[in-house]
């Protein structure tokens, strides 16, 4: 699943909920350092990608 936005916001929190529900994950920003503390958090369980 791709999410856009997976920054801050809206994006972030449906990064999380689908990584919750054991979606695998890219997350796609424009701030690449808040996209970078996402993708370290613990309830990122599933696989991560990041794009910026």
């Amino acid at each position: 699943m791709t999410v856009t936005g997976a920054s801050q916001g809206i994006g972030k929190a449906t990064a999380i909920l689908l990584s919750q529900n054991n979606y695998n994950v890219v997350l796609a920003a424009r701030q690449p350092d808040l996209l970078e503390a996402l993708g370290q958090r613990k309830t990122l369980e599933t696989a991560v990608e990041m794009l910026w």
